[in-house]
């Protein structure tokens, strides 16, 4: 956080789309820092297969179970104020599908 002062704008975006190749297996999310006071935006891809289902949470084991992670229907988005987008994991329930992540970057400052 930085105090009374106002946060700067973002200088750029990071976008990757994930690829879920497997079914019930794990994939864990890019190392890819997300700036303070900025959000990870995870998005099921639009052209998932109909019906299909992205399953969000913070360990391998929790995509696994419905009642521990969060579901995504294709073009559905959810943001996460997160520092890092490598603490979540995602899994889904027809194969092939993908995730799209996104967040704002500032470049690093030097004074």
């Amino acid at each position: 956080m930085m105090g009374n002062y106002p946060v700067p704008n973002a200088d750029t975006v990071r976008t990757y789309r994930v690829d879920i190749t497997a079914l019930r297996t794990p994939v864990q999310l890019p190392d890819m820092e997300i700036p303070d006071d900025m959000s990870l935006l995870i998005k099921a891809d639009p052209n998932n297969p109909l019906n299909s289902l992205v399953y969000v949470g913070p360990n391998a084991a929790s995509v696994l179970d419905p009642s521990l992670s969060y579901p995504l229907a294709r073009n559905e988005a959810i943001p996460y104020r997160i520092s890092n987008a490598c603490s979540l994991y995602v899994t889904c329930t027809m194969v092939p599908a993908w995730v799209i992540i996104t967040a704002e970057q500032r470049r690093r400052r030097v004074n």
